[in-house]
């Protein structure tokens, strides 16, 4: 497609479409469609001069459309095609030549094999010098293929007479291929009946002498089942006779593999029982990965550094074989809390808590209730049971509180009696 664009200084700008453009494009335009390719758009004005562009003229059956990518102000437009000169279908600009006219491919092809321009229907007096001798060229090539197609169909004419020649010779071929194939029929059958009857005779001598050589055999095979099996016995009773006492041996010793199977898993239980008790009370491994706080009274303990929950320190505690730590008496409070300072604004974990019983009802671990001593405790405390939720014991100052167990606090971990 080519693009046209009409932009002159004088001409005044179009302010919009008015009623009467828009009626004549709805009456002049339609869908162009290409016969050879298919191309398929929209044309708005089928003539020499678009209304919405005066200041151009093109041939008198142009598809013109309104150029999409432009302004209105611009007033381009897209030439579409045109008919073709000589069969009048509609063929767009790629598929087309234009020689003074407009020509689509095939006509063009047509038209230039033509011998005589003068004394075809088509009239090209109207015709510029320039396009007149591209006529007159185009009509000296024509005569040259004239005579090549002569060229041509004579050779052709050779071809279809050696194609007969060919064709005889191929028949008389097959004829003699088809008068051997007969006589090697003939040969085949008579082959056969003679193979059918030295197959006849074979057989039955084949079957005479099967019958004696069969019952033979038969007779050998019976007198050799009988041997057979009257050994079979006597080694049977040879080898039971031989193998019953090895058999009271091997039940013997499998009995006693069972026991000493028995025994040994008895002795490997107890071994790692002991090795587990060993293990556990081995106080040496707390030493080597935690530090160690040994009080007055001889009592090990281990002091956490983070701040957990109530329930992640009892876990932390028991997975290094220890236990949140248990003060039952004033002494041991007092005495914990002044190595237990880590912070000045948070206790640390105990194992006491009011955990599956009722509300304010606080036991150490192995069950033993804490004291409600006022000098136990904190100033207000213990104020957090009674309310629906549980409550654990802490260390602080000195002295006890209690808070929900799901709260963050440090945490003092026991080492096992073992180990004072």
């Amino acid at each position: 497609m080519e693009r046209r664009a009409a932009e002159t200084e004088n001409e005044v700008p179009i302010q919009g479409f008015d009623q009467q453009a828009k009626k004549k494009e709805e009456a002049e335009g339609g869908t162009f469609c290409c016969s050879i390719c298919r191309l398929e758009e929209t044309y708005h004005c089928r003539g020499p001069v678009p209304y919405f562009c005066k200041t151009v003229r093109v041939s008198p059956d142009s598809y013109i459309a309104r150029d999409p990518f432009m302004p209105p102000g611009q007033r381009s437009f897209l030439l579409l095609g045109s008919d073709c000169y000589a069969c009048s279908k509609p063929v767009c600009q790629a598929c087309s030549l234009f020689f003074a006219k407009r020509f689509c491919k095939p006509c063009a092809v047509v038209i230039s094999y033509q011998d005589d321009y003068e004394e075809s229907k088509f009239d090209f007096s109207d015709l510029c010098p320039l396009s007149y001798r591209v006529v007159q060229i185009v009509q000296n090539s024509s005569d040259q293929v004239f005579h090549l197609k002569k060229s041509l169909e004579d050779r052709s004419n050779d071809a279809k007479q050696i194609q007969a020649l060919v064709k005889s010779g191929v028949d008389s071929t097959l004829e003699v291929i088809e008068k051997f194939g007969k006589y090697l029929e003939k040969m085949d059958r008579e082959t056969r009946m003679s193979d059918r009857k030295m197959h006849q005779e074979i057989m039955v001598k084949l079957e005479q002498d099967g019958k004696k050589v069969s019952s033979e055999i038969s007779s050998m095979f019976s007198k050799f089942e009988e041997n057979n099996n009257r050994l079979f016995e006597n080694m049977k009773s040879e080898i039971r006779a031989a193998t019953l006492p090895i058999l009271e041996e091997l039940n013997k010793f499998e009995r006693k593999v069972s026991q000493f199977d028995n025994e040994f898993q008895a002795l490997e239980s107890k071994t790692k029982t002991a090795l587990g008790q060993i293990d556990r009370f081995n106080c040496s491994k707390y030493y080597e990965k935690l530090t160690v706080t040994t009080l007055q009274n001889g009592k090990k303990y281990y002091l956490g550094d983070k701040k957990v929950t109530w329930r992640d320190a009892k876990h932390i505690c028991e997975e290094n074989d220890m236990s949140l730590a248990s003060l039952k008496t004033r002494r041991e409070i007092k005495l914990l809390w002044r190595v237990a300072k880590i912070d000045k604004e948070s206790g640390s974990w105990l194992s006491a808590s009011d955990i599956g019983r009722r509300p304010g009802h606080f036991v150490w671990r192995g069950g033993e209730r804490v004291s409600r001593e006022k000098d136990w405790w904190a100033k207000n405390e213990p104020n957090d049971f009674g309310k629906g939720k549980e409550a654990c014991i802490g260390v602080f100052n000195d002295s006890l509180f209690s808070d929900p167990c799901n709260y963050t606090a440090h945490f003092i971990c026991e080492l096992p009696a073992e180990c004072y």
